[in-house]
């Protein structure tokens, strides 16, 4: 349940953040960007905030306390909280599901994060050149 309240109430002692907690932090735009999108109509308005969401994660997630704030999380985790959050979902999960999901959060490494975001930001480039072709 701390994994639970620390993505609602934010990260620890930082006081001033953002009232949806870790969650609202990572998808929120950065300050520099904040009031400078200009409206749009119908499928573009869309496309335009899914890319925002997208790019405002990217640039969330490469931050090197980010990544460790999120390790912190995944790696306090423990079965019996995964179990309770799938329960709360409505989709309970058997015990050894549930450690080898809780096992799999406890090896993340801010390493591993960096790893894997270099290596989405490297498949989208390839997406994007195919499309090109």
């Amino acid at each position: 349940s701390s994994l639970l309240s620390s993505l609602l109430t934010g990260s620890s002692g930082s006081g001033g953040g953002n009232p949806f907690g870790l969650m609202g932090e990572l998808l929120s735009p950065p300050d520099e960007s904040k009031g400078s999108s200009k409206r749009r109509r119908g499928k573009a308005k869309k496309d335009s905030l899914a890319k925002s969401v997208l790019k405002n994660v990217m640039k969330r997630i490469e931050d090197e306390k980010t990544q460790e704030t999120i390790c912190g999380y995944l790696q306090s985790t423990n079965k019996q909280q995964i179990m309770q959050f799938s329960t709360m979902a409505g989709v309970p999960l058997k015990e050894e599901t549930a450690q080898r999901l809780s096992t799999l959060a406890n090896g993340i490494t801010p390493k591993g994060i960096r790893k894997g975001v270099l290596r989405v930001k490297r498949g989208l480039k390839i997406v994007k050149t195919g499309r090109k072709i």
